[in-house]
């Protein structure tokens, strides 16, 4: 009989200690990096307008447009976002000009468990085979966390 009390006891025990387990990692909120720096690169030779939206928890709290120039032979266009909130930011959606909204680019921050990411939003590619396409670009280690 003692070893049915030590398994009955073995099996509550380890039951408990799930149930707990569980319900930490139910209650746990996704991380938040803080934002560090938002930049768009034209590899386009056609202007655009490039505008972003940052989401917490499902609403709208930075909305901005930024004109950006076209890539000629020699330079890269370009734009950098300001004034957008840094913290508990949980998606970052980006569309240029007229895109259809199916094709909007979207980010999912909280996927990535570090402290600081940083996003070069991208329009065509180096090769330039790809010209309008919009892509998004991130790194851990942005200027504005070092």
């Amino acid at each position: 009989m003692d070893s049915l009390t030590r398994r009955r006891l073995l099996h509550l025990g380890s039951v408990a200690l799930m149930g707990g387990v569980a319900g930490c990692s139910s209650a746990a909120e996704p991380p938040h990096p803080t934002l560090g720096e938002l930049d768009v690169v034209n590899f386009d030779s056609t202007s655009y307008t490039v505008h972003v939206l940052l989401f917490r928890a499902g609403d709208v709290v930075y909305w901005a447009s930024e004109p950006v120039e076209p890539a000629t032979d020699h330079t890269l266009g370009g734009a950098r976002f300001d004034g957008y909130p840094t913290e508990s930011i949980d998606e970052l959606v980006v569309r240029r000009d007229d895109q259809p909204k199916p094709e909007w680019e979207r980010f999912d921050l909280t996927e990535y468990e570090t402290d600081c990411l940083g996003f070069s939003i991208h329009i065509g590619d180096v090769d330039r085979r790809n010209p309008g396409e919009v892509s998004i670009w991130k790194t851990t280690n942005p200027r504005e966390c070092e």
